[in-house]
């Protein structure tokens, strides 16, 4: 929040509470080459700002996708060049069609230089793993897909793609305490303000109705604040 007494700001604790997205970011930078279109898998839009503040390269498409179109919209005012929902149709003739299309003897492929993949694995999920999904868009040639996401089983995956097209796949941790003391210091000077993510607010004793919140289609982040002592 900006101080109103020149004091220098601190890290609102709304903001706090997003700060692996900014891991995010500095990952997105780290990896990213010049003129590379971008995928985003959920979650956005915090993985679109992200990569708009902390990609130091010039890149060609941004895109993100996502099942709930509130998501999407933030998506795009935070820097997003496209967005794609799965539930109006098949993905990867909506991301070649913004991106173009690939297709030779490695396969075919939606032009895509990076894949984040920030959704990972959850058993209810109907189609292909995300990650099958990436290998189908990511390039046929010095493709890279980041694993972000959580994978809570097992799962059932076509690997043709990872002989054929030989991506870099690589995984990211990015909750270790020096990177969170970095990403709060990011806050703390100003250089990045994650309190435009939150849409909704509720106080720690309407814990369940923010929950029922979340999942709803308009919800972006939900906020439980938590008085002070003696507040």
């Amino acid at each position: 929040m900006t101080s109103t007494d020149g004091a220098t700001p601190s890290t609102a604790p709304s903001e706090g509470a997003l700060s692996n997205r900014i891991l995010l970011g500095l990952l997105l930078g780290a990896v990213c080459g010049i003129g590379a279109n971008l995928y985003l898998v959920p979650r956005v839009p915090d993985a679109v700002e992200a990569a708009n503040r902390w990609v130091f390269v010039p890149v060609g498409q941004i895109i993100a996708i996502d099942v709930q179109d509130a998501r999407l919209a933030k998506a795009r005012e935070v820097g997003a060049t496209a967005t794609v929902n799965p539930r109006a149709g098949e993905i990867y003739s909506a991301v070649a069609a913004i991106c173009g299309r690939e297709d030779d003897y490695r396969g075919e492929s939606a032009n895509i230089a990076v894949v984040f993949d920030c959704a990972g694995y959850i058993k209810h999920m109907s189609g292909p793993p995300p990650l099958e999904t990436a290998l189908h868009l990511v390039a046929n040639r010095n493709g890279r897909i980041v694993c972000f996401g959580g994978f809570e089983d097992r799962m059932l995956i076509d690997m043709g793609y990872i002989i054929r097209k030989e991506p870099l796949i690589m995984g990211s941790n990015g909750y270790a305490p020096e990177e969170l003391a970095e990403a709060l210091e990011l806050m703390q000077a100003r250089r990045i303000d994650r309190a435009g993510l939150i849409s909704h607010r509720f106080a720690l004793a309407e814990v369940a109705r923010a929950f029922t919140t979340q999942c709803q289609p308009e919800a972006v982040k939900v906020l439980l604040e938590c008085a002070s002592p003696g507040a």
